[in-house]
């Protein structure tokens, strides 16, 4: 009987402990958006909601990234390759937020036209690039086409006349 009455003890902590367990908040995965800009319809890729995005290229396109959100969103470019003139906005055009910005592979934005920079941050805007990008590359280039008194944007920064 004593032996029974350690076995009923040792099921009731087990019990107890798997009990406590469950109780234990669950994390949540977090979930990632991803698109690949290349095949995006539109010609602009804009994210206005906070989250998780990844945004992978397969070859040169002149379609651009553009974040419009209120708060933080965490964006890991792979491999995205684009050269537009402008007519949308930088290659990558941050107008509001802040961005924490991962690289994967090697990356380039450049302007040609329209005196934009490569990675505009706008006034009031935030970017940090982030340490998880040790091994890849960023190209950022604003536009070299224009000339003074009305020179080109930066590679990382603002737009012409900002």
């Amino acid at each position: 009987m004593h032996i029974e009455y350690k076995k009923l003890r040792l099921r009731a902590v087990w019990l107890l402990v798997a009990f406590a367990f469950l109780c234990l908040p669950q994390a949540k995965a977090e979930t990632v958006t991803e698109v690949n800009i290349n095949n995006y319809s539109g010609n602009t890729y804009e994210i206005s909601t906070v989250g998780n995005y990844k945004i992978t290229g397969s070859g040169q396109t002149s379609k651009n990234i553009k974040v419009n959100v209120d708060g933080t969103v965490n964006i890991t470019i792979e491999n995205v390759n684009i050269s537009t003139d402008g007519s949308n906005g930088a290659p990558f055009d941050i107008t509001k937020g802040t961005v924490n910005l991962t690289l994967s592979g090697e990356n380039t934005l450049v302007a040609t036209g329209n005196r934009k920079a490569g990675l505009h941050v706008a006034q009031n805007t935030s970017l940090t690039i982030t340490e998880a990008s040790n091994e890849s590359s960023l190209r950022a280039q604003g536009d070299q086409n224009a000339t003074w008194p009305n020179p080109g944007g930066a590679g990382i920064g603002s737009n012409n006349g900002e």
